[in-house]
């Protein structure tokens, strides 16, 4: 079989009639790996393939975020915890520890009410 692309190194860029633009990721005797725009990934017969040139840019890649060590994770939780303390005021607290002993107080009463409608029967 005769060969009915051009020869085509890595990075080139490519426009493929079914799968579109791509960029050549790797070319050998037997097979040409292409990473397409839209479709991901593919790998073709060498000389099976058909492909034409393409002056089209690559499309942006995404910048991937750094990975973080365990310290730096540890670190920044504890700049967290740190100022999640500092945001509470004893206002907050005052207002939940009258709420606490409000609902106790309230069973408290239902219990001495309900003992008192139970001994009137």
């Amino acid at each position: 079989m005769a060969k009915s692309s051009p020869a085509f190194r890595p990075k080139d860029r490519i426009t493929h009639s079914v799968f579109g633009l791509g960029t050549v990721v790797d070319v050998n005797d037997r097979h040409t790996t292409i990473a397409f725009d839209e479709t991901g990934t593919r790998k073709f017969m060498t000389e099976m393939v058909k492909l034409s040139s393409s002056d089209a840019p690559p499309p942006a890649r995404p910048v991937r975020k750094k990975k973080t060590s365990p310290a730096e994770v540890k670190e920044k939780a504890a700049k967290k915890a740190a100022k999640k303390a500092a945001k509470k005021t004893p206002k907050k607290t005052a207002k939940k520890a009258a709420k606490k002993t409000a609902t106790k107080t309230t069973k408290k009463t239902t219990k001495k009410v309900t003992k008192k409608a139970t001994k009137k029967k």
